[in-house]
């Protein structure tokens, strides 16, 4: 079991501000926790340092169009909506100028399925969660499935890290969090250490850098920008 505890270490260590045969101080412990969730929070706001998606299920009411998602997403890679025919249909995630068009209070007055989504990460709680708008608004119950990459947590002193974060991003994890030492208590690493630390990032970005879609679009399928508007396949 490799815990936080033993990944700080060996972090100390390889950035020589710690001799191996010494054992590691409290305050240098809770100093490179900190440090490390410094890391994994950074990690956590760009999708190429996050494993794998989350499937994520929402259970869709009837006018009901926001739903609280914890942990914040960072990245929507594919989602759907299924009905209670378990016909499925797609969920289009649209960007913030498209969401500054919708008119939920009148939508809501003619309720239907939802066929467009919006992640909204307003400015107090875009750390921890996530605010996932789906228009139009809901008309009855639905299922809604997501495929996201969420944010990272934090881990704690004697956590298991490999229930989190997968063996091969360990490695890259500390060098990153070594690199962060070396800069806290000014020490000359081994004369290989850059050398290690940029193929062990680039190792873990080659890793993450895959084809996360679940969904495959028609690549033949047109949009009609003008009269008579409407999608069509060439």
């Amino acid at each position: 079991m490799a815990t936080a505890a033993d990944l700080i270490k060996r972090s100390y260590y390889m950035a020589q501000v710690l001799d191996p045969r010494e054992a590691i101080e409290g305050f240098e412990a809770e100093e490179g926790l900190n440090e490390l969730n410094k890391v994994i929070d950074t990690w956590s706001s760009l999708s190429i340092y996050i494993p794998t998606y989350t499937i994520l299920t929402i259970a869709v009411l009837a006018n009901v169009s926001t739903y609280n998602i914890t942990p914040a997403i960072t990245q929507l890679s594919e989602s759907n909506i299924l009905d209670a025919n378990n016909v499925q249909y797609p969920l289009i995630q649209i960007d913030l100028q498209r969401f500054n068009t919708l008119n939920f209070a009148l939508s809501a007055t003619a309720p239907t399925r939802p066929s467009e989504i919006f992640l909204q990460q307003d400015t107090a709680t875009w750390l921890t969660m996530t605010k996932v708008r789906l228009f139009p608004v809901p008309d009855t119950t639905y299922t809604a499935t997501l495929y996201a990459m969420q944010r990272l947590a934090n881990v704690t002193y004697e956590q298991d890290l490999s229930l989190v974060i997968p063996k091969y991003v360990q490695a890259a994890l500390e060098y990153e969090l070594a690199d962060a030492l070396i800069t806290i208590y000014g020490t000359t690493p081994a004369a290989n250490f850059a050398e290690n630390y940029a193929k062990a990032m680039m190792q873990v970005k080659a890793a993450n850098r895959r084809d996360r879609s679940v969904q495959v679009a028609n690549e033949f399928q047109s949009f009609r920008r003008f009269r008579p508007w409407g999608t069509y396949v060439d």
